[in-house]
């Protein structure tokens, strides 16, 4: 064989099946120069395949096997590889067996079974499942179903075992955190749908299995830039929800760059002498953030994370055996810093501060662009370390999250172009002292072990995002560290998901696809020998161009999962293939949870589910009887036959998000949200069972459908496994249809109707499926399509309890939100007035709605009329110059409460404004639910409207 000189040595393996090798030659040393032939003779008796294996790297490139020559003959035996047994979970258990003793079905009388320590995971997993399968699930000592319990005998920390069998399920782990992630296989292997926030009918089935798992590396992470633009609150807890579901462990939060600070520090505890406000860091760099881009119009969003807000992240995380790992970067990435605190702009430092000025009494400028590097801190200037000092020791005094027993601070050290080399070293040392006095390890990019490596600690971890992999390997190997892997090519998040995607290529030269995040080895990738060498895998977000969750769920799901298992499986059972089947049902999963993520790069499925409803009456209209998740598929493209009782029923198909391709910016961009099966008229009271039947693209779906109105025996519906179908679709700019009736005699004739739509990007599409009415005699068979309005907000509710005072002005088709009056559209009930202001004509819609109130200090439902928008009317869009009401804009109103408008987009359509306001709300904790919380979240205000 020709080899390249840069293998340290070889080895020669041998295989009767090509699955289970055996070593017939030991390592061997490596060719002595480029180009040489290495030869081996030896027997290969009973082998039918051989393996060559190059250990080791003697210089950074990798190595190259450039020809292999083989001569005799294998006689072994043909064995055709068996296909082992897999399972649906993700990221692949390290061991899967196929069970012998049947399947487990979970059923309304089960209960989750757990005593002592195990009590708090299995609260956990029944909260999940009683809102999906809307069953009790008591969590008891005894019974018979899911049994939760720790066994001393597993000596993993966070390895468990399931097994499965007809009479029950069972994970047994030696920690908390192991039986955590026993239960979130425990739900993957229920179904897609074990996480819906609705109640679903379907086949609740835990195949027959034995998995015995553990995770290959203690960190699986995924970090967060929340500097550039802001994550509220809600919004980090929904990302959290989702590391969990697949066993990340570690959330690393970039708090502080250039564009902006995001976590809050006092003054409390400031060393005798230190004068220095670090309140100003938030109340000065929490209000900047990063401007408009050329891939988005819309500017960062500011804020800032109080220590309530922080201690919140940190007891939700911790919830769910997630620790925060807090990021404070410099020398460089650190205007913020020195845009806030005066003090700190002395003479080493770089802001864009004149020379004269950098005298620690003038604040450098702000920066809001995308540029790295510029900044630095004055790593010559005691102030510098005063301030780290205090802000590091408050932040590890807020954050109790470990690391498999370790505290982590990550300290940066990126990207410091204006910083020199010394300095740089300077700086390091002391930061990482001041790091490890705090009892913590230190976290640096690969930079830091470039150019300082004898500064840093022993025992660093270090972080490598790009470059020569040598200073990182060098580091490990040569003061006892351990290296964090995140090569860009195989980890960056903002990195774009595929061909045709706006966004970042420069690290792929193309789209960074799901074979890219999954088909490596972090091990061989950073040329070390041990897996005791690397702490773990971790996939970095960027928020340079991101402006909003879903923008950022476009970029993290699905990769994300090809990280986690990354992380987690042994690279044995790794299987691309196998990988892209399974995330057939991470699909469906993220869709019910009404996440967003990129629909290129897989072949998805579609999922058909029947919803479960208790006490429907006949005022009950607009009842949704199931949900479809068919990623990438437009609504014009769906349609459904409901058939109750041996009738068919009217029924009107929407869906929570249309799909949106991408348009050039990162804004808008989204798979659709799920499909949603809709009563058009309500039931008269009586037990109803049928089938509902879904055609998306030209395949089918099926479902059992069941309902009882008023009074009715209460029956249950019978799970349907719904089929599985390939969906490809490609967007179409309108719907049509047409309308024909034809005669079947002189006294009876069949009318179908179909409604003609134009299909137009707004938050919830509406289509009327075709109904078919037979009139007998002389009897009139009609019936009325209306067409919904442009923009609806809001869940469907129950009818009201009471009349309008007048009767509807309006019936169909009308501009509700600018013609005064009462309406009737689409089900609902709502009140339009209108007046003059300023230069133009404001209106006011209210809908009559269930909504949340606060009534003697408690909150309820409540039932009547409920604010919905402010519509102000069309007028040239010059006449409304800078006002924040009509542009892209962020801005905080006098009263100091945050705004946002958006313009132009899908949502809004052209010539056209929506404005937000950030409000706390109380919410039911689930659809309809008796329970309630409070939230954070931006609510819609109102509409501009532009001639």
């Amino acid at each position: 064989m020709q080899q390249s000189p840069y293998p340290l040595g070889w080895s020669i393996s041998g295989s009767a099946d090509g699955v289970a090798w055996t070593e017939i030659q030991p390592e061997s040393a490596g060719p002595a120069n480029q180009g040489d032939w290495t030869t081996w003779t030896g027997s290969v008796e009973g082998f039918r395949y051989i393996k060559v294996t190059t250990h080791g790297r003697s210089a950074p490139w990798g190595t190259a096997l450039w020809e292999l020559q083989v001569f005799g003959t294998l006689d072994g035996p043909i064995i055709e590889p068996e296909e082992p047994f897999r399972s649906t979970v993700v990221p692949a258990p390290a061991s899967v067996t196929e069970g012998t003793e049947g399947d487990y079905v979970l059923t309304s009388d089960a209960a989750i079974v757990a005593t002592g320590d195990a009590i708090a995971t299995a609260n956990q997993l029944a909260e999940t499942l009683r809102t999906s399968t809307g069953f009790e699930l008591p969590v008891t000592a005894t019974g018979q179903g899911i049994t939760l319990a720790i066994d001393a005998e597993i000596t993993e920390p966070e390895g468990y075992v399931l097994t499965a069998t007809a009479d029950g399920v069972e994970v047994r782990a030696g920690a908390q955190a192991g039986l955590f992630y026993g239960a979130q296989s425990v739900l993957q292997l229920l179904g897609p749908w074990a996480h819906s926030p609705e109640t679903v009918a379907v086949d609740w089935t835990v195949p027959g299995i034995t998995v015995t798992d553990a995770p290959r590396y203690e960190w699986r992470g995924f970090m967060l830039d929340s500097s550039r633009s802001f994550y509220p609150v809600a919004e980090v807890k929904q990302m959290i929800d989702q590391m969990a579901q697949y066993k990340l462990n570690v959330l690393h939060m970039h708090f502080a760059d250039d564009q902006g600070w995001r976590i809050a520090i006092s003054n409390e505890g400031r060393v005798e002498g230190d004068t220095i406000d670090y309140s100003l860091l938030t109340s000065v760099s929490g209000g900047t953030a990063v401007a408009t881009t050329n891939w988005t119009d819309l500017p960062g969003r500011t804020g800032f994370y109080t220590a309530d807000d922080f201690a919140e992240i940190i007891a939700y995380a911790d919830s769910k055996h997630i620790a925060i790992v807090p990021e404070v970067d410099g020398p460089a990435h650190s205007n913020a810093m020195l845009h806030a605190l005066p003090e700190l702009n002395t003479a080493g430092s770089f802001s864009g501060l004149p020379a004269a000025q950098r005298d620690g009494t003038v604040a450098a400028p702000v920066n809001t662009t995308t540029s790295v590097g510029e900044s630095s801190l004055d790593p010559g200037s005691e102030v510098t370390y005063t301030v780290l000092t205090h802000v590091l020791q408050q932040i590890v005094a807020q954050n109790s999250s470990l690391v498999a027993g370790e505290r982590y601070l990550h300290i940066g050290g990126d990207e410091s172009h204006n910083t020199g080399a010394e300095p740089y070293r300077t700086y390091m040392q002391r930061t990482g002292e001041i790091v490890t006095s705090l009892d913590a390890i230190p976290v640096v990019w690969n930079e830091a072990a470039g150019t300082a490596p004898e500064q840093l600690p022993d025992g660093t971890i270090v972080q490598h995002w790009a470059g020569d992999t040598a200073s990182a390997r060098n580091f490990v190997n040569n003061h006892d560290g351990r290296a964090l892997v995140s090569p860009a090519s195989r980890a960056y998040l903002p990195q774009v998901p595929g061909t045709g995607i706006t966004g970042p290529s420069w690290a792929c030269g193309g789209g960074c696809g799901i074979n890219a995040f999954y088909d490596w080895n972090p091990l061989t990738f950073m040329g070390l020998t041990s897996d005791d060498q690397v702490v773990g895998v971790e996939a970095p977000i960027w928020s340079e161009h991101l402006r909003s969750l879903g923008s950022a769920e476009f970029l993290m799901y699905p990769r994300l999962m090809a990280t986690a298992e990354v992380a987690w499986s042994p690279q044995a059972v790794k299987d691309i293939d196998n990988f892209r089947e399974r995330l057939v049902d991470v699909a469906t999963s993220l869709t019910s949870q009404g996440r967003n993520f990129y629909y290129g790069d897989a072949t998805w499925g579609a999922d058909l589910a029947a919803l479960v409803h208790e006490g429907l009456t006949e005022d009950d209209d607009a009842v949704e009887v199931a949900v479809a998740a068919i990623p990438a598929t437009l609504l014009a493209d769906v349609s459904a036959v409901l058939t109750l009782n041996g009738s068919d029923v009217p029924l009107e198909v929407s869906v929570d998000r249309p799909f949106q391709l991408d348009t050039g910016k990162f804004d808008g961009r989204q798979v659709n949200g799920l499909f949603r099966f809709t009563l058009a008229d309500s039931l008269p009271e009586g037990d109803y069972t049928g089938t509902l039947t879904v055609t998306a693209d030209g395949e089918t779906l099926t479902t059992d459908v069941a309902l009882a109105i008023g009074e009715g025996t209460g029956i249950e519906p019978t799970p349907t496994p719904s089929t599985t179908v390939t969906v490809t679709a490609e967007p179409t700019a309108t719907a049509t249809a047409t309308v024909t009736a034809t005669a079947t005699s002189t006294s009876t004739a069949t009318v179908t109707a179909t409604a003609t739509a134009t299909v137009t990007t707004t938050p919830t599409e509406t289509t009327t499926v075709d109904v078919t009415e037979t009139a007998t005699s002389t009897a009139t068979a009609t019936r009325t399509v209306t067409a919904p309005p442009t923009t609806a907000t809001g869940e469907p509710t129950t009818s009201p309890t009471s009349e309008p005072t007048s009767a509807p002005t309006s019936d169909g088709p009308v501009d509700l939100y600018t013609t005064p009056g009462y309406h009737n559209v689409n089900g609902r009930e709502w009140f339009t007035e209108c007046e003059p202001y300023s230069q133009t004509t404001r209106c006011r819609t209210d809908i009559w709605a269930s909504q949340v109130r606060v009534v003697d200090g408690e909150p309820r439902w409540v039932h009547g009329w409920a604010f919905n928008n402010l519509t102000y009317l069309p007028l040239d869009r010059s006449v409304w110059g800078d006002n924040p009401l009509a542009n892209n804009t962020a801005w905080t109103a006098e009263d100091g409460r945050e705004w946002y408008t958006e313009c132009d987009t899908a949502t809004t359509g052209a010539n056209g404004c929506r404005s937000h306001i950030w409000s706390t709300v109380w919410e039911a904790t689930s659809p309809g639910a008796a329970t309630f919380h409070q939230v954070d979240k931006w609510v819609f205000n109102n509409m501009v409207r532009f001639k």
